[in-house]
């Protein structure tokens, strides 16, 4: 009965997994825009794994249609996705964790270029640490020494505020705090002027937040939920 859906767009609210990998597995959606950005709490009865094996099944199915997935979840652990069989994807816009994992959990992840359709034409990573540096520059490299990703034209990066900060006092251009931040970034700049690809760095992601015993930490922020 969904199978007309052009357009499915799930933002801003508690994600209810079981609901959605109900929808993602009851039917074959042929989606051209799939958003899923959820900024509250995660819901308790997401089994993460279960739920990311769907997801990655419907995309794979949805693969002749998708041109636009935005996929940002408050939680870091979840399995990596394999987006290399989307081949009509130009707009993609996730967190880094979902592309690479965390390096706590994944010391040794595979190259960030194994892992995205070859015709992508913007990149928007999300809720990005010190840890983005690395696949970025891999990615442009592929580009300027392998004539890989051909398409691609900008790539996004919007970094987490820190605790002590608000979205009122800081600005959306990134500034960087460190040397090592500085030389990540002339390189990254660097090889994107090499390549053609504009380079966006942004600052405007709140923290996560995380459901503890009916409690909601985001950093060092408590309140009762």
């Amino acid at each position: 009965p969904l199978d007309h859906l052009r357009s499915l767009k799930l933002e801003y609210s508690q994600l209810d997994g079981t609901l959605f990998t109900g929808l993602l597995g009851g039917t074959r959606l042929q989606l051209q825009t799939l958003i899923i950005d959820t900024y509250g709490v995660l819901d308790s009865r997401v089994d993460e794994s279960r739920f990311h094996e769907r997801l990655q099944q419907a995309l794979v199915t949805m693969a002749s249609t998708l041109e636009h997935l935005v996929f940002v979840t408050p939680e870091d652990t979840m399995s990596m996705l394999n987006l290399q069989k989307l081949t009509r994807l130009r707009y993609l816009e996730l967190g880094i964790a979902s592309l690479v994992g965390r390096k706590i959990f994944v010391p040794h992840p595979q190259c960030i270029t194994t892992r995205l359709p070859q015709n992508l034409q913007h990149l928007c990573l999300r809720r990005a640490d010190d840890e983005v540096w690395e696949p970025a520059i891999a990615l442009i490299k592929a580009k300027v020494t392998s004539l890989d990703f051909v398409e691609l034209k900008v790539i996004e990066i919007r970094f987490v505020w820190s605790g002590e900060e608000t979205a009122e006092n800081h600005s959306n251009i990134v500034t960087s705090s460190s040397s090592e931040e500085s030389s990540h970034l002339g390189v990254l700049q660097a090889l994107a002027n090499e390549a053609g690809i504009e380079i966006k760095i942004l600052t405007n992601e709140p923290p996560i937040e995380v459901e503890v015993d009916g409690w909601c930490d985001s950093d060092e922020h408590w309140c009762c939920i």
